[in-house]
């Protein structure tokens, strides 16, 4: 399931990539791909309906304004018909090569499986790379420090995971990674990290958070982590 807001440079050749990496691993004709756009100044929705014919099994999702990447990430979970399914970005930061870890580590563990990112080395610049480690350390010690990285845009769950999490979730931002990892906690949902070492953000530097400036995506971010929080003490989450 690939969310895709102003992705228009990106999503083809995504689709046509994953079309083609099915089809080396014989998925092609089990496998339904599901993306979720919402409306957008750019043609990413016009592209992705053409494109996303070439799948047996597809679903192209348009739930509307944007209001966030949770909102969507969530559409697309909901929607989904299998028993595993996994998300990922639009850009393929991280690599299709890791799909089928994220399955095997799935179906062995149960539960859900989140990318695992080098937080040291995966953006280009100082200032970058000094943000996302302070997001991540603020967010780590609000969540548990078990959680190395929350953030990464790629994440598998089961079926029963799925249903446990988004009747719960409230958040609809960039928080609900967070979100759907205290939720997971709260129920006890066994949650399984798998490293990515070849993540890399193929956008330009500042605008790798298509739709957001960094200040803004992190403001709201820690909004929604202390909202989060506060959800978890009322037992909102149970």
């Amino acid at each position: 399931m690939i969310p895709a807001y102003k992705e228009q440079a990106f999503i083809a050749d995504t689709l046509q990539s994953l079309y083609d990496f099915l089809q080396d691993i014989s998925w092609l004709d089990t496998t339904e791909v599901i993306v979720v756009t919402a409306d957008a100044t750019d043609n990413t929705q016009h592209i992705t309906a053409s494109k996303i014919r070439i799948f047996t099994h597809n679903q192209h999702i348009q739930p509307g304004p944007r209001v966030g990447k949770g909102r969507d990430v969530k559409a697309g979970l909901a929607a989904a018909k299998s028993n595993q399914v996994l998300f990922m970005d639009a850009d393929l930061a991280t690599p299709l090569e890791y799909v089928q870890p994220a399955f095997e580590l799935l179906a062995k563990n149960s539960g859900m499986v989140i990318g695992v990112r080098d937080l040291h080395t995966m953006h280009k610049t100082f200032t970058r790379r000094l943000s996302s480690r302070l997001s991540n350390t603020i967010i780590r010690m609000l969540i548990g420090w078990n959680i190395t990285d929350s953030q990464c845009g790629f994440k598998a769950f089961d079926r029963a995971t799925i249903d446990t999490i988004l009747p719960r979730s409230k958040v609809i931002g960039w928080g609900f990674d967070f979100e759907f990892i205290i939720i997971a906690k709260v129920h006890k949902i066994a949650i399984s990290s798998l490293p990515v070492p070849k993540w890399h953000d193929p956008k330009p530097e500042g605008t790798g958070l298509v739709g957001d400036s960094q200040v803004a995506a992190m403001k709201q971010t820690f909004k929604e982590l202390l909202r989060v929080k506060q959800n978890q003490m009322k037992g909102l989450y149970k």
